[in-house]
C-alpha cells in the first residue's frame, strides 16, 4: 500500500514527507558535527558492507554444514538487493530536493537502500539469535539489532537524501522479506522431516 501511494503521489504522504524533511535539513543544516558523524555511519554500515557481511556469514554457516541459516543470510543478503533494484526501477522517485543540501546520493529515492539492508540484517540476527538465546542475552540482541536498523535508516533522513516514506518502505520490505524467507525455511523443514 505504501508503495502504491507513493507511486500515485498522494497528497498527504507527500506533504508529511516534505514537512519532515524540511524540519530534519533545519536541524542537520545548524550542525554540521552531527552531520559528519551520519555520514560516516552511513559509510560504514552502507548496503554493500552489510550485504557483504551476510554473505560472508552464510558461507561460514555452509562451511559447518548449517543449511537453513546458511540460506537465510544469503538470502536476505541478495533478496535485499533485488528488492530494492527492482522497486526503485518500478517506482523511479526522484530524491528530495532540501533548502541546504548536506549530502548527495545516486538513483531513485524509494525505497531507502540502507534502511532495507540494514533492517534486513537486523531481522535475520534476531532470527538466529533468538532460539539460541535467552532472558537478558536475547533481549540484549533484539535492542542491538533494532538500533543498528534506526539509526541507519535515520542517517539517511539527517542527510536529506531520504524521504520518511522511502526508510519506512525499506523497512517494510526487509521485514516482508526476511519473514518470506522463514516461512520458506519452516516449509523446507517440515517436509524434510516428513520425508
Amino acid at each position: 500500500m505504501l508503495t502504491v501511494a507513493v507511486d500515485r503521489r498522494w497528497g498527504p504522504l507527500l506533504h508529511l514527507d516534505r514537512r519532515f524533511d524540511d524540519a530534519l535539513n533545519g536541524h542537520a543544516a545548524a550542525h554540521p558535527a552531527e552531520v559528519r558523524f551520519w555520514r560516516g555511519l552511513s559509510a560504514v554500515l552502507s548496503p554493500a558492507v552489510l550485504r557483504t557481511a551476510l554473505l560472508v556469514v552464510a558461507c561460514g554457516c555452509l562451511y559447518r554444514r548449517w543449511i537453513g541459516p546458511a540460506i537465510l543470510c544469503a538470502g536476505a543478503s541478495l533478496g535485499s538487493l533485488a528488492l530494492v533494484t527492482a522497486v526503485k526501477d518500478g517506482v523511479g522517485r526522484v530524491r528530495p530536493v532540501v533548502p541546504v543540501p548536506v549530502a548527495t546520493a545516486p538513483g531513485p529515492s524509494f525505497p531507502s537502500g540502507h534502511a532495507t539492508t540494514s533492517a534486513a540484517v537486523a531481522l535475520t540476527v534476531i532470527v538466529l539469535a533468538w532460539p539460541r538465546l535467552a532472558g537478558r542475552r536475547r533481549w540484549t540482541v533484539v535492542a542491538g539489532a533494532a538500533v543498528l536498523a534506526v539509526a541507519v535508516g535515520f542517517s539517511r533522513l539527517v542527510l536529506g537524501v531520504h524521504f520518511l516514506s522511502d526508510v519506512v518502505g525499506g523497512w517494510l520490505g526487509a521485514t516482508a522479506l526476511v519473514f518470506g524467507l522463514v516461512a520458506l525455511l519452516r516449509v523446507r523443514r517440515s517436509r524434510s522431516a516428513s520425508r
